[in-house]
Formats: C-alpha cells, structure tokens, sequence
C-alpha cells in the first residue's frame, strides 16, 4: 500500500509519500504510476517556479518515499493542493492500495 501523510505545521506545506500499491504485479502498476505522476509533476513545478516558494525544509525522492516540505505563495499552495486532491481521487477509487493521512 502507498501511505501518504499530508499536512502544514508553522506555514510549511508537507507531503510524504511512500510504499508500493501492489496492484498489480510487474512494472505496469496503474495506482503507483498514478500517484508518481502527481507528485513528480509536482517536484517539476517546484523546479519550474523558483519564485513561487519562500522556503524548502525537505525535498527528496529515494526508493519508494517522496518528502515534500515548502512554504510558498498562493501559486505554490495552489500546485501543491491540486496534488494532493489527485491523490484523494486515486484514494477514492483504490482504498486497498492507497491511504491518505491528514496530520
């Protein structure tokens, strides 16, 4: 299951994104693709608006775990709440494969 925490603590966006759907097996899984695709359009932005954010805390991308932590202006926040209501609408459609926490 791919377990995202989302959140914002002292003006600062974060995202955290990690695990595996296993929905289906082999490299063609649609809920991982889904899910990596929204957030990888999201690190695009940020690297495409350098002056859109005042702040990065975190911004990696491993193996399995994406961390997204920023402060930024309303182009920022906008980008940033259009991911994770991407990620809500994969949530709806397969809850057994991805789980969304608001903190």
């Amino acid at each position: 299951m791919i377990a995202v925490t989302v959140g914002e603590t002292q003006g600062k966006k974060r995202l955290a994104m990690t695990g595996h759907a296993n929905y289906s097996g082999g490299g063609d899984d649609i809920v991982c693709a889904a899910c990596s695709a929204l957030v990888f359009a999201l690190f695009a932005w940020l690297e495409q608006h350098p002056k859109s954010f005042f702040s990065i805390e975190e911004l990696s991308c491993d193996k399995g775990e994406v961390v997204i932590c920023a402060a930024g202006d309303a182009a920022f926040a906008a980008a940033f709440d259009m991911a994770v209501a991407g990620l809500a609408e994969i949530e709806k459609k397969y809850p057994e494969h991805l789980r969304i926490k608001h903190i």
